[in-house]
């Protein structure tokens, strides 16, 4: 069951060697009243992955180690019911972001996400390694 209508999304045109971390963290709107010297610390803490339709990235209950952004594609939110029923909550496009409050807080993921079409995501830095830029107060 969905509960909001699913999205146009393109599939991959690049692989996702081919994509600079520092440019993307540049754009991104998150990132956006944080110093920008933090994407230059935090690009080198980057890593690409192409994720195929359906495949997880984030499963409910698991530790959060990295915040995912979604480059290419698309990701689905989801909740999962006591019987095992998968819940579509949202759909993040390019430039969203998974995982940032359960990474700031050192907490388990609430949801689940998985890829909805062919997608290419960026794994950004462990907590250990964004300092403080983090904070919630940040994005305020």
């Amino acid at each position: 069951m969905r509960t909001r209508p699913a999205q146009t999304v393109n599939k991959p045109t690049k692989p996702a060697a081919a994509w600079d971390a520092h440019a993307l963290l540049l754009r991104a709107p998150w990132l956006a009243r944080v110093d920008p010297a933090a994407a230059a610390r935090l690009s080198p803490h980057c890593r690409f992955r192409t994720v195929q339709a359906g495949e997880s990235v984030i499963r409910r209950g698991s530790a959060v180690r990295h915040l995912t952004m979604v480059v290419q594609g698309a990701l689905e939110i989801g909740l999962s019911s006591a019987g095992g029923r998968q819940m579509v909550i949202d759909q993040l496009p390019p430039g969203r972001v998974v995982g940032l409050a359960a990474m700031i807080d050192a907490r388990a993921s609430l949801q689940d996400a998985r890829a909805s079409v062919d997608s290419v995501v960026m794994k950004a830095a462990t907590r250990s390694c964004v300092g403080t830029e983090w904070r919630p107060s940040v994005f305020a």
